[in-house]
């Protein structure tokens, strides 16, 4: 696929960019693959073009069951262009805007991203391609001192053309955010995402990602976040697709008090094969870090855990911490959790666990004693680890549509 031809319409400085990324591609690693072969995640071949679409000002079909007219703050991008915005008194404090638009309106900012990138963020042969290819996204810059109390839905559509998608967003000091992506597909397609946050000192971010690609597809999604002195970063990602999904989360806790939390929800019902990796580097003294793995495994579904908690050698006072449950359904389903500990500190506190099985016997029993059938019972128990992705939602109508989506998946 020839950069110049694709991406003729993008300055010289981008394309130069994008030509870097893809020489870097052949040194760099492949993201940890877990007991998975590449070809589970990506597709060999790939169809790459620019549509370029008119703002339409109607909800589009494919999030009607999620999305009113009432509904605030909604953000839409299908096949890489805004097509629907509804932000109430946002972009007068913030700059938002696609990708391609933003080369044009903020071309140093941009290019200064690009750029650091190499140094800045923990890079792979997939997300240098993501760099190389990119025909989606979004440019999110948060002034400092700006708080937004309402959350902001983002929802990524792809539908005529390979995704390739990369948000970027800055959270400057003493901001505060929420953000909630999701990412629809029908249509099976290459599919590439990855979501950068530089969250700078005292900011305090919220972010959730929810996948929601259809049966076929194979997906790579990556999150990346720097995180800076006392800034907090709230994680959620919500594995939901009926699709082959590797999705990565790294986390570099560069200043002394940064603290980042993450927690992961999978739920795999058909035959998907679902590899997650979680990463939290302490590059600072006294930084935090907390991974909770939820998962739910049924039919003949495959869901790995992989967590990474990375402590270098001077970096005192650090806390990191992981923990896993896990529920199989599905006679020959599977579930497994890979705790990694790098320790090269003394004065640390650092530990993990892992629950994973069939739902538990008494307390089945237990509820049952209370008068509730086997199935309610059964029911109440897996309540209880999918909880986490329903509150989040502040919008009722959001709220009821995922726990209608959630219970389907579950065959309830």
């Amino acid at each position: 696929m020839n950069i110049d031809s694709i991406f003729k319409h993008n300055q010289k400085s981008i394309v130069d960019i994008r030509k870097k990324a893809l020489i870097r591609m052949e040194k760099l690693d492949l993201p940890n693959l877990g007991k998975f072969s590449l070809k589970s995640f990506v597709s060999k071949s790939s169809k790459m073009k620019n549509l370029f679409l008119n703002v339409s000002g109607e909800i589009p079909s494919e999030i009607s069951d999620f999305v009113t007219e009432d509904t605030s703050n909604v953000l839409v991008i299908k096949d890489g262009n805004i097509i629907y915005d509804k932000l109430v008194d946002m972009t007068y404090s913030m700059y938002i805007n696609d990708i391609e638009t933003a080369y044009e309106e903020k071309p140093e900012l941009v290019l200064n991203y690009f750029n650091k990138e190499p140094d800045c963020f923990k890079e792979n042969t997939l997300t240098a391609y993501n760099t190389a290819y990119h025909n989606s996204g979004l440019l999110i810059d948060i002034p400092p001192n700006s708080v937004f109390k309402e959350e902001i839905k983002i929802f990524y559509i792809q539908d005529n053309n390979d995704f390739i998608n990369r948000t970027v967003m800055r959270c400057g000091k003493n901001s505060k955010i929420k953000i909630i992506e999701f990412f629809i597909s029908k249509k099976t397609s290459v599919k590439n995402n990855v979501t950068d946050i530089m969250a700078f000192a005292n900011s305090k971010v919220e972010y959730t990602s929810i996948d929601l690609y259809e049966a076929n597809n194979k997906i790579y999604t990556a999150l990346r976040i720097n995180a800076k002195a006392n800034s907090s970063v709230d994680i959620l990602r919500a594995v939901l697709c009926d699709a082959n999904i590797m999705a990565d989360t790294s986390i570099r806790l560069l200043e002394e008090g940064a603290n980042a939390e993450v927690k992961v929800i999978v739920i795999g019902d058909g035959f998907e094969k679902q590899n997650i990796n979680t990463y939290t580097y302490h590059e600072a003294k006294n930084s935090f870090s907390n991974i909770i793995n939820h998962g739910i495994a049924l039919n003949k579904s495959r869901i790995i855990f992989n967590n990474f908690g990375i402590v270098a050698n001077g970096f005192s006072g650090s806390k990191a911490f992981q923990k896993t449950k896990g529920v199989i359904l599905g006679k020959t389903a599977t579930l497994a959790a890979n705790p990694f500990l790098l320790i090269d500190e003394h004065d640390v506190e650092a530990g993990h666990g892992a629950t994973i099985g069939r739902i538990d016997d008494e307390k089945l029993f237990y509820l049952m004693s209370r008068g509730l059938s086997k199935q309610d019972a059964e029911k109440l128990v897996i309540n209880g680890l999918i909880r986490p992705i329903i509150d989040i939602f502040e919008n009722q109508k959001l709220k009821e549509c995922f726990e209608n989506l959630i219970n389907r998946k579950l065959g309830n």
